[in-house]
């Protein structure tokens, strides 16, 4: 008697939200779309079917489920179509995850459809840095003024809702934040008997309270690094680490570096895999190679460069010339996986600023 309770239970939650499912979805600011039942209903479960795989490689029965949307089985009819049904144990659950994750939505009249019907869509922001931002998606690049960014921060993951104008132009508004991609900030305290912490590069006018403020001997122009514990209006946060005055040489260059998270040192694991290192080329490494080290082999890399991986030589032969071109090979050090060949992945270049080069690999 249990067992079938819960079943009757199940079954009804699946039965009532097959019937919001196959609703279809319309926007005020555009055409109406051909949002019938079926293309609905088929797209939606395309989505949960190649998510969660619910149905075994089997085919799911559309003429029986579109029979009893329609002709309203009553619940005895719907319990004798059990195996038909047995994709809805859990769906109530799947839906809500896929709605967290924005593959879905609801729209005013909260029912399911996909975030295109409703002119919806999901991406990563890029902010301008006189406020506005972009969303750029495959086919377009949907424009977000700054009033309507929220408290989404250049690069986080954002769902945006676009609308369009009699004109045809078209803007779109911060509807959800999915991920925030900016975990630290690089600013500078200004002011005198209050003194208040200024982001770099941050276009909304949130306020920024710090907790650990007067832990610091900080006076005005101190520049810092700080830790983002709670985002919103207003943003708290944590200094982790004093960098030093505004007005200090190359201050302004290591501020536009930490802004873009681009780190000038390396970490302990890095510098640890370095010591393995040998100063010479061993003779497990010289094997299955060519000994050339008695050429005058040249860099071709510029006198400040620090990438020294590029090399050419000059051999006479009977008949002319024959040149030489060296490139290094990273790969005998950097081996896959190890916390070096991890963090030149995440640096994925050197970078060169007007005063320095921040290397993608260590010096050795």
């Amino acid at each position: 008697m249990v067992k079938k309770c819960k079943t009757y239970r199940v079954v009804c939650i699946g039965y009532w939200l097959l019937a919001i499912a196959l609703s279809s979805c319309t926007h005020p600011f555009n055409e109406q779309k051909d949002n019938t039942p079926l293309n609905n209903f088929e797209a939606l479960w395309q989505i949960i079917d190649e998510k969660y795989c619910l149905f075994d490689d089997k085919k799911m029965d559309w003429d029986s489920v579109y029979s009893a949307y329609y002709q309203r089985f009553d619940t005895m009819e719907i319990m004798e179509y059990e195996d038909n049904y047995r994709f809805f144990d859990g769906l109530e659950e799947m839906l809500n995850e896929l709605e967290d994750e924005a593959e879905i939505t609801r729209n005013s009249k909260d029912r399911y459809c996909l975030l295109e019907d409703v002119d919806m869509y999901k991406g990563t922001l890029v902010v301008n840095r006189k406020g506005f931002g972009f969303v750029d998606l495959q086919d377009m690049s949907i424009f977000i003024p700054a009033r309507f960014m929220e408290t989404a921060m250049n690069q986080d993951e954002v769902v945006v809702k676009r609308r369009v104008f009699p004109d045809g132009t078209a803007e779109g508004k911060v509807v959800r934040i999915l991920k925030r991609n900016t975990k630290t900030l690089v600013g500078t305290f200004r002011g005198y008997k209050n003194l208040h912490f200024e982001p770099d590069g941050l276009t909304s006018d949130v306020f920024v309270r710090v907790k650990n403020q007067y832990q610091y001997p900080i006076v005005p122009g101190t520049k810092a690094v700080a830790k983002i514990l709670k985002y919103g209006d207003p943003m708290l946060v944590e200094i982790t680490e004093i960098l030093g005055h505004e007005n200090d040489p190359g201050m302004d260059v290591t501020g536009i570096l930490l802004s873009h998270n681009i780190q000038a040192e390396f970490p302990d694991e890095v510098q640890k895999q370095l010591e393995q290192f040998e100063d010479h080329v061993t003779e497990t490494q010289m094997m299955g190679r060519r000994d050339l080290t008695n050429r005058l082999v040249i860099t071709i890399d510029g006198k400040d460069a620090k990438d020294l991986d590029d090399a050419i030589s000059m051999v006479k032969t009977e008949t002319g010339y024959r040149l030489g071109v060296h490139i290094a090979d990273v790969s005998s050090y950097v081996k896959e996986n190890t916390p070096l060949d991890n963090e030149a992945r995440a640096r994925g270049t050197s970078v060169y600023v007007v005063d320095r080069v921040v290397p993608m690999l260590p010096q050795f």
